[in-house]
């Protein structure tokens, strides 16, 4: 099932840009990746660059893609930082690094036409430490074209609108669970801010004292 199928069926939300992927590709090319990816799991490590690198973000189906996120409030969780590629890595090419630079720019796209964006990582992410993929995913959502406020947005309120729980998380109101983490700068000025963890409060508690995000 491809992503437009499976968000016609009725999905709340898509993990992963690269499941969007098959979709942007023209039936043949997307069979033929689908073929390779059943005879070898392990084709899809490159062969999601490789789609990627191809897709054409102007093209029909990826406005018919953006309008049916848009229509059915599909939320996207595109967990980049799994995901990154940077020119110098091991093993990374040319074809790793635009394909990665694609799927920025469909996160930016999608969210220019009204799409959900929420925020998702794995424990352990290319380039932050464990226990900063989450900032560095918010960092990629800046960098994709969201402002500081739409990626604390999509990391807080929308998160919590995706799980259903806005009535005890997601934003600071009277009533609501007191969860928050303090930190040293304006995040809206530079989303790294979020690395330079002061305070943690959990559920009304104090539960750290300070961090430094790598």
């Amino acid at each position: 099932v491809n992503a437009a199928d499976a968000i016609r069926a009725g999905v709340d939300g898509v993990e992963h840009v690269t499941s969007f992927g098959t979709t942007l590709l023209s039936w043949r090319e997307a069979e033929k990746y689908r073929q390779a990816v059943l005879a070898d799991n392990n084709a899809r490590r490159e062969g999601r660059y490789q789609v990627w690198s191809g897709v054409d973000l102007d093209s029909l189906r990826a406005r018919t893609l953006f309008d049916l996120l848009v229509e059915r409030g599909t939320f996207i969780s595109p967990t980049l930082a799994v995901f990154e590629r940077r020119a110098g890595d091991k093993q990374t090419t040319e074809m790793h690094v635009h394909g990665f630079k694609k799927m920025l720019d469909f996160v930016g796209r999608a969210r220019r036409r009204g799409g959900r964006i929420v925020v998702g990582s794995h424990s352990a992410v290319p380039h932050a430490e464990r226990g900063w993929a989450y900032q560095r995913e918010l960092e990629l959502l800046v960098e994709s074209g969201l402002t500081p406020m739409q990626a604390i947005v999509a990391g807080t309120m929308e998160n919590a609108r995706f799980f259903r729980i806005t009535e005890r998380l997601g934003s600071i109101e009277a009533g609501k669970l007191a969860d928050l983490v303090l930190v040293e700068g304006d995040p809206l000025k530079n989303i790294s801010a979020l690395r330079r963890v002061k305070r943690v409060m959990l559920n009304g508690r104090w539960i750290a004292t300070s961090a430094e995000g790598k």
